[in-house]
């Protein structure tokens, strides 16, 4: 995806699916699309820059309140059993810190040992 995005032309046209038609992305999320996917980085929203998302055109029914304060339901939540993500990163944070604290027990424990 990101040499697609570095080296092609961004193609926003939702495919068709199963014989339905396809469908196009509003004006206001394809641009963006076209701010978060920007080629050149420093053009690019990016860490820092979250403000200029905030105040979109795509964004603005948000309640950023609600969303800092979770109180929001995601409209779409992605099964984590067939993902690309590190699972690292999709466990919960409660067994991430766990993991963490038996890892830092262990190795400080070998170290206790070999003095």
């Amino acid at each position: 995806m990101f040499q697609r995005i570095l080296h092609e032309e961004l193609s926003f046209t939702i495919p068709s699916v199963q014989g339905k038609k396809a469908k196009q992305m509003s004006p206001e999320l394809i641009d963006l699309l076209k701010l978060l996917l920007h080629k050149d980085p420093s053009k690019r929203i990016t860490k820092g820059k979250t403000s200029i998302v905030k105040k979109h055109a795509w964004c603005k029914t948000i309640n950023w309140k609600d969303v800092l304060n979770k109180k929001l339901t995601p409209p779409h939540l992605p099964s984590l059993e067939h993902s690309n993500f590190d699972p690292e990163y999709v466990r919960p944070s409660s067994v991430r810190q766990s993991q963490n604290f038996e890892s830092k027990t262990k190795s400080s424990l070998k170290t206790k040992k070999s003095v």
